[in-house]
């Protein structure tokens, strides 16, 4: 028989395998291919978790600041993977001095985008008013990160100081000499160079770069201080009282260094509070006559101890005096009890007091004034310690230490953690000769700004004084 093609020849049956175990990598390889799989279709919220969300202070009073507020949070709800968004809402945040808030919000701007530098220098600027150490790895990872070319040089130089305030001097040191070298002459650097070779004992160089820093008001005053120190260390007597002179008639209140990134935060200011920056920033800039305008301005409308206070220290500072003064009078009476108005009295009085020649009737008329009005802020505020330290200045100013021990012992009592009323507590007591004590107030500034040379100087001539 002829086979039919189309039927098949019977086969025999083959037996089929059991099916094998797969290993246990084949097993995680497949694991890992599912899971790229799910993150590629989108599964990636999986891994974030539940989003952050974003905070509000508590109490907002001011309606203009309420409204931005809640319109910058509304944009990190609207793209919570969006570091500028959130970025600003901490910018907001911050300029409203809702800091704890701010931080929130800048921590996570910089874990969605770690390569912009503005978000931990913001945070870095936070942490430096309460815990310095802290902010310095944020100063770091700005520096490092992404910024504008005209934001470079003030995050560096920052961070600069802070590791100078650590006294890590040659860390410092590179990055001021980078800048120097950028900027010849630059005051800023060349202060920060000054320092250190005032540290290290370099008495040449500490001059030369001390001596470019007094071009800036900034630092005019603290240059000229050094470079007068640097004199008598030398016995040039002739030179160091006259660099002294010029210290005693510059301000103590010096502006901040310019800064583009605190420039751009403060632009973020609504209401009373962008009203405040205007003037902040004259006062900051030593525009005093114009601070005074607005003041006078806001006077016709809100005729308020504040605003009367305001525009008489900037009067004062301006050189109008006698319309200054009385300003600040009718500031004191429009409210007795606000302690901010009696110290802005003390303040001026006080200025007016240094501008006087030292140990004058004058001056030392003037320098009462300045302790009375003083001594009545720390009645109505009894844990004022600049009132203490400007009580305690004023006593000093009229030649009697031993009277501006009292003020300023209270004043570190509430404040002991303040360097200024540590290292003035220590010169009033040296000066009225009780020495022991002057050496433990001045060993507790160094403790408090270990970098500082004012307690190193203060020292030398407490054992000049031993001798």
């Amino acid at each position: 028989m002829i086979p039919d093609p189309r039927r098949r020849t019977p086969q025999a049956p083959v037996p089929r395998a059991a099916p094998a175990t797969p290993p246990v990598r084949s097993r995680r390889r497949w694991l890992v291919v599912g899971l790229l799989v799910v993150v590629g279709a989108g599964g990636w919220w999986w891994f974030r978790g539940t989003p952050v969300e974003p905070p509000f202070p508590a109490e907002v009073q001011d309606p203009e600041v309420r409204a931005a507020l809640e319109a910058a949070r509304q944009q990190v709800l609207a793209d919570p993977r969006s570091s500028a968004a959130w970025g600003r809402f901490g910018l907001m945040l911050q300029a409203h001095s809702y800091a704890s808030e701010a931080d929130r919000c800048f921590a996570e701007a910089i874990r969605l985008d770690p390569d912009d530098g503005a978000w931990p220098y913001y945070r870095a600027l936070n942490l430096q008013r309460e815990d310095p150490e802290s902010a310095l790895p944020f100063l770091r990872q700005a520096a490092g990160g992404r910024l504008p070319k005209e934001h470079q040089s003030a995050v560096r130089l920052r961070l600069a100081e802070a590791l100078l305030e650590r006294r890590e001097l040659a860390e410092a040191e590179a990055l001021f000499l980078a800048e120097w070298k950028a900027q010849p002459g630059d005051p800023r650097a060349g202060y920060g160079l000054g320092v250190i070779a005032v540290a290290r004992g370099d008495g040449e160089a500490a001059g030369r770069y001390l001596t470019a820093a007094r071009n800036s008001s900034v630092v005019r005053k603290s240059a000229t201080a050094q470079l007068a120190a640097l004199a008598r260390e030398r016995d040039d007597v002739t030179t160091a009282a006259a660099l002294e002179k010029e210290v005693a008639a510059l301000p103590n209140e010096a502006p901040v260094w310019p800064d583009p990134l605190v420039a751009a935060m403060v632009g973020y200011r609504v209401g009373a509070y962008k009203e405040m920056q205007g003037t902040a920033q004259l006062e900051a800039q030593h525009r005093y006559a114009e601070a005074a305008k607005i003041y006078l301005q806001r006077i016709e409308q809100k005729p308020t101890a504040e605003n009367y206070v305001g525009a008489g220290l900037n009067l004062v500072r301006s050189g109008n005096v006698s319309v200054g003064l009385n300003l600040l009078q009718k500031g004191v009476s429009t409210n007795p009890n606000r302690c901010e108005s009696h110290y802005g009295l003390a303040l001026a009085l006080f200025q007016l007091a240094a501008q006087e020649p030292p140990n004058s009737r004058a001056a030392r008329d003037r320098f009462k004034e300045a302790a009375d009005a003083a001594r009545r802020a720390t009645e109505l505020k009894p844990d004022y310690s600049e009132a203490y330290l400007l009580w305690g200045g004023a006593l000093m100013g009229r030649g009697d230490p031993a009277a501006a021990i009292v003020p300023l012992k209270q004043g570190v009592s509430c404040r002991p953690e303040l360097f200024n009323l540590q290292m003035a507590l220590g010169n009033a007591l040296m000066e009225a000769g009780q020495l022991d004590d002057a050496e433990v107030a001045i060993k507790n500034a160094t403790a408090l700004e270990p970098k500082n040379e004012q307690p190193r100087l203060a020292l030398e001539q407490l054992r000049k004084k031993r001798k």
